[in-house]
């Protein structure tokens, strides 16, 4: 039996849904079979106007490590963390309340790369892999004709999961971690554990491998660009100037390193110390905002923005005790599975429109795939 999909599209309420052509209503008809809230992502692509004639975009998708939605300039919070998506948001759409499926990076990827919830991919696990019968974002578009490239810096990205199945270039960007540590070694993630990619900082070397992808990528077919920044993940060690840029007064004694082994981290500690690791996280967002800048600049001077539609969203979030807990993976409250969602797509969607109904992390394949007008979904 085929795993279960509740799909809809997250361009619901955005655009009018108008089915036009009889592939696209035998798709909505399908999508209600399957319960989906909104009619078919495929439909919305014919309300955008003279769908059968625009080429299909490209399309870039990016997932910042452990980023929550509240530490977003854009959703209301007061350091200015983010100018880059701030500046998305403004020229597209952002949603309040996205939400992942999970606390932790696997089984949250293998629901964005395959729209379906855990318990239905399986992937929740160091020693798994996802299923070679389950089909994923990148092979979907790679058989709509679309090149896909992939760059990760997290280990739980790593090829031996899965992950980079239908990507014909799938780089990690990891520069603590060998790139070919072997199977046994990444899936039981020891050496990870031990801090190696806690305490590694990724973000540098993920623009130069996008950059030199960029200028050698085959040219005359569309692309789907999967970017995973992985420096907000703890250990929270951003460089200079950004690991004073918030907090530049404090003279205690506590680091953003170690940040799950310290015992002087915990629920009592001193406001003050606490205050500062938050300033430490927030440095990491802005370093890695700045990273996400410059990719997304590598990619216009290139002349593809305008025909590009950019998704910005988050893996999971992560908790400083709001709930007497650290990190992420043990709970699943608002601080660990809302994650930030913003669309950009010049010329395609509202500027400045804010979506304030919920939408999910596997609502993202579907609508994907309806903007490059695949012939068909995933069964």
């Amino acid at each position: 039996m085929s795993p279960r999909r509740h799909h809809r599209s997250v361009f619901s309420g955005i655009l009018p849904v108008m089915p036009t052509t009889i592939s696209e209503a035998r798709i909505a008809r399908r999508c209600r079979r399957l319960r989906c809230i909104a009619a078919s992502v495929l439909v919305v692509i014919a309300s955008l106007g003279c769908a059968q004639e625009r080429a299909r975009p490209n399309i870039v998708l990016v997932s910042i490590d452990s980023l929550r939605h509240d530490h977003l300039h854009c959703a209301g919070y007061e350091r200015e963390t983010t100018p880059t998506i701030d500046r998305l948001a403004q020229e597209g759409v952002r949603f309040e309340s996205a939400v992942s499926t999970t606390s932790w990076t696997l089984p949250a990827h293998a629901a964005l790369f395959t729209g379906l919830y855990d318990s239905s991919h399986g992937l929740v696990d160091n020693g798994q892999r996802l299923a070679p019968e389950l089909t994923t974002l990148a092979e979907s578009l790679a058989a709509e004709g679309y090149h896909t490239a992939g760059f990760f810096g997290g280990p739980y990205l790593h090829d031996t999961f899965g992950l980079g199945d239908g990507f014909e270039v799938w780089q990690s960007c990891m520069t603590a971690i060998p790139d070919d540590l072997g199977d046994a070694e990444m899936r039981d993630e020891s050496r990870a554990r031990k801090g190696l990619s806690h305490r590694d900082v990724t973000g540098p070397r993920t623009l130069e491998e996008v950059t030199r992808w960029a200028e050698t990528r085959p040219k005359g077919r569309p692309f789907f660009l999967f970017v995973h920044l992985w420096d907000v993940h703890y250990d929270f060690i951003p460089p200079p100037p950004y690991d004073r840029l918030f907090d530049p007064d404090y003279r205690g004694s506590i680091s953003g390193a170690g940040f799950m082994e310290n015992p002087a981290v915990n629920r009592k500690m001193d406001p003050r110390d606490l205050a500062h690791l938050v300033a430490l996280y927030d440095g990491e967002i802005r370093f890695t905002d700045e990273i996400l800048g410059k990719i997304l600049d590598v990619l216009r001077a290139r002349g593809t923005q305008d025909d590009t539609l950019t998704v910005i969203t988050a893996d999971h979030g992560e908790e400083f005790f709001e709930h007497n807990g650290k990190g992420h993976q043990k709970t699943l409250f608002d601080e660990v599975v809302r994650v930030p969602l913003v669309l950009h797509w010049p010329g395609q969607l509202p500027a400045g429109h804010v979506v304030s109904d919920q939408v999910r992390s596997i609502d993202l394949m579907p609508t994907l795939l309806g903007v490059a007008r695949a012939s068909k979904l995933p069964q």
